[in-house]
């Protein structure tokens, strides 16, 4: 059941992600910049890459389905995948700020990134160390 609830949220995330990829791809000029002395690369390099991640990630949850079978391991299976969707979005925020020709303090965004890089790893964290908590107390009982 609470797998249901976790692909819910990453159908939503998948489709948020995807919003703010558009938004960001119309709003980004024909060359992207990364950052501060960094090379830049043009915008159809950027989609198509773009894509390929989004879309790589998004296809491991049909056959991971299968191979995983708990409903845990589903359920945070999904749940990384709407975290990296959250880490993505913070991502393409950042990166449509620095294309913009606009005058914009970019240290008001670092927090996001950082909330949302901490929040993809304690995700991937969560499943061995539940598993060792599992495995512990197996052993006291």
């Amino acid at each position: 059941m609470i797998a249901r609830i976790f692909k819910v949220i990453w159908i939503i995330s998948l489709i948020s992600v995807s919003l703010v990829f558009f938004y960001t791809y119309a709003a980004i000029q024909s060359d992207v910049n990364l950052g501060v002395n960094i090379q830049s690369f043009d915008k159809e390099t950027f989609f198509y890459l773009t894509v390929a991640l989004i879309g790589l990630f998004n296809m491991l949850a049909f056959p991971v389905q299968r191979i995983l079978k708990s409903d845990f391991n589903i359920s945070w299976f999904y749940g990384l995948l709407a975290c990296l969707h959250f880490f993505l979005i913070s991502i393409l925020i950042v990166l449509s700020v620095i294309n913009s020709n606009e005058k914009y303090d970019y240290t008001n965004l670092g927090p996001l990134l950082i909330l949302s890089f901490v929040l993809f790893s304690g995700w991937i964290l969560a499943l061995p160390a539940r598993m060792l908590y599992i495995q512990f107390f197996s052993k006291q009982g």
